[in-house]
């Protein structure tokens, strides 16, 4: 909430709490990986320019999945490093031109692209998913959405930094649709949305391969 000063006709001034209305400026942002298998990597912004119709080869597009392999228990576990979504900063208030946006819920979906649709499911990642190292908490969702994990942010706003990563370590094979298949892309959402309501979202989409 904000206190907005307002000016009458006559002069007087008053204040007013107001709501502060903010959009998302920017998605979560991937910016490295590994998996047990031992593969890593680290992506780079910005990405570099293409011109259409050419196709977009940076790593972790359509073009050039992430390559990920399973662990010694046979599953696709991925830790993950992302930059948190940004909103413009408030410069009456003194802050940045971008600020990094805290207490939001995340979460994970891979879909088989080959498919289009997972049979029983959406894709997400249920509660059990959710592993550690991870910075932060896991907690089950609600509603139609129970059996699914929620990611919860529990630090403020802060100004934008290339300092302030978050850590998510999750089983891909535990997605609603089952084990991943082997060498084809898949498609994996990592949303962030408002803990309130209504519900402001935004989402980064990336692609994965097992390839053994």
């Amino acid at each position: 909430m904000l206190d907005e000063q307002v000016i009458s006709h006559s002069g007087e001034a008053s204040q007013i709490e107001t709501t502060l209305g903010f959009v998302f400026v920017t998605t979560p942002a991937l910016t490295a990986y590994t998996d047990t298998a031992g593969d890593s990597g680290t992506i780079t912004y910005p990405e570099p320019a293409i011109t259409p119709p050419a196709p977009d080869t940076a790593l972790g597009t359509g073009g050039d999945p992430i390559k990920v392999a399973p662990g010694p228990n046979g599953d696709v576990v991925m830790t993950l490093k992302f930059f948190r979504p940004q909103r413009l900063g408030i410069s009456g208030i003194g802050e940045l031109p971008f600020v990094d946006i805290g207490n939001l819920h995340y979460g994970i979906t891979a879909v088989s692209v080959s498919r289009g649709f997972i049979p029983g499911g959406s894709g997400g990642c249920p509660f059990g998913a959710y592993l550690s190292p991870s910075t932060l908490a896991i907690t089950p969702g609600e509603g139609h959405h129970a059996a699914e994990g929620v990611l919860v942010d529990g630090a403020a706003d802060m100004p934008a930094s290339a300092a302030n990563v978050v850590t998510v370590t999750v089983d891909l094979s535990q997605r609603a649709g089952g084990a991943l298949p082997a060498n084809q892309p898949v498609k994996v959402d990592l949303s962030a949305s408002t803990a309130g309501l209504p519900t402001d979202s935004t989402a980064q989409t990336f692609f994965v391969e097992s390839i053994r």
